[in-house]
């Protein structure tokens, strides 16, 4: 299930026998009426295999939806949900190397003839195997380990991890917006231009990482304007753009879950050392962590329970959601974690309290603050580096409310200072 704005994609699956069909279902969802199923498509078609669906995304304007398959592979909806009957395309997206290539069969060949060591049943097999894909009977996808080991270029990648629209508007495109479809696997990252789907199905798209990541570990993110995919991987955490990569936040924890809201970054980790899990909240803008959470784990089944003091588990983090303005954090000792985040009266008090002014300057600036509040906490960032005897930093400070402080006050605070003469040519110099 994949929630979009007012829209919600629901994948089914009916079972029968042997057989099994997946169903791709659009739900309208509104605060006044219950949810209501617009429209009900056929994932696969009627003679493909029906494989497991691993990711969904929807756009914003529910013109696009993208449905990820165990196999690597991306089904590609475009067209009119709101109507029944309305027109919806069908297209795969899937890399080169997963369709059948006859130009290279020679050489893996070849490759497995010196692999196998004359046994000619393999090699036999692998050639009646080449002479039905040439011929449109064959799975791309069927392949036994010796073929894989002769060509891992041509190996299929895993299942898709990560799938999301981002869209930015562009006059040259039919519609206003430039919509782009990144695809995470546990191999790679690639980026789709959707304007074309006819196209897509010849292109392997932009490969913009060669690692791609874990499920769960990747996140749709708007930071300064700027869309941007982000992977948690082991060396840390990646921002990619739709034509390359932007910054990076090392990280050497175990990440496991990946979560945006408001302009925060979630991280669920875990210490390498300590196995305890943590969930860190991230002020990207602002450069400084909003808050930890350290799930509290309860008594493990398996302890015994004749044991005065059972065995404590360490509880890992299961999902991270967002809805009705909070984080909801789900733990696998099935504890739910409510996250509400704070007014800023509230965050600037706090960091007053620890004597982090520059950062309650930085988040005053970020929720446009007037000029006047700012320059009083510019005030009070030199008051409190006066008092700690660091003259020099007090009065680059001071100098920061010229024009909104009182003069005298100003004067006041550093005639206590050994640097006079330095104020007075910084004085001079603004006016």
């Amino acid at each position: 299930m994949h929630s979009q704005g007012r829209w919600c994609a629901v994948i089914r699956s009916w079972a029968c026998l042997v057989l099994t069909i997946t169903y791709l279902q659009v739900w309208r969802i509104t605060k006044n009426a219950s949810p209501s199923c617009i429209r009900t498509i056929r994932v696969f078609p009627p003679k493909a295999n029906e494989l497991a669906v691993t990711a969904v995304a929807v756009t914003n304007d529910l013109s696009q939806i993208a449905v990820g398959v165990e196999d690597g592979s991306v089904v590609l909806f475009q067209g009119d949900f709101n109507s029944v009957r309305g027109g919806i395309s069908r297209d795969v997206l899937q890399r080169p190397s997963l369709a059948f290539d006859y130009a290279t069969a020679a050489r893996r060949i070849e490759a497995v003839e010196s692999a196998v060591a004359g046994d000619m049943t393999k090699l036999e097999q692998l050639r009646e195997r080449l002479a039905q894909s040439k011929q449109g009977r064959g799975a791309p996808g069927d392949r036994d380990e010796d073929d894989a080991k002769a060509d891992p270029a041509s190996l299929q990648e895993g299942a898709v991890t990560a799938l999301a629209f981002h869209s930015k508007p562009d006059a040259s495109v039919k519609g206003g917006n430039l919509v782009s479809l990144f695809v995470g696997t546990s191999q790679s990252l690639r980026c789709y231009r959707t304007a074309a789907p006819k196209h897509l199905m010849r292109s392997s798209g932009a490969e913009l990482d060669a690692q791609g990541c874990k499920p769960g570990c990747a996140v749709s993110a708007t930071l300064d304007d700027e869309q941007y995919m982000v992977l948690a991987q082991q060396a840390g955490i990646f921002f990619f753009s739709p034509e390359d990569r932007g910054v990076c936040y090392a990280s050497d924890m175990e990440k496991s879950r990946l979560a945006w809201f408001r302009g925060y970054l979630l991280v669920a980790s875990t210490d390498p050392t300590t196995k305890r899990c943590t969930v860190s909240v991230y002020d990207l803008k602002n450069k400084f962590v909003a808050f930890t959470l350290v799930p509290q784990g309860g008594a493990s089944r398996g302890s015994d329970r004749s044991s005065s003091a059972p065995r404590r588990s360490r509880p890992g983090v299961l999902d991270i959601l967002s809805e009705w303005g909070a984080i909801f954090v789900v733990t696998t000792n099935h504890v739910v974690y409510q996250l509400v985040e704070k007014d800023t009266a509230t965050k600037l008090e706090h960091l007053f309290k620890i004597h982090l002014f520059d950062i309650a300057i930085s988040l005053a600036y970020s929720n446009n603050y007037d000029d006047a509040n700012i320059m009083d906490i510019y005030r009070m960032y030199g008051d409190y580096l006066h008092k700690k005897n660091d003259f020099d930093g007090a009065i680059l400070q001071y100098t920061y409310t010229i024009g909104y402080v009182l003069w005298a006050a100003l004067v006041d605070a550093a005639c206590w200072c050994v640097t006079l003469w330095w104020f007075a040519g910084t004085l001079s110099q603004a006016m």
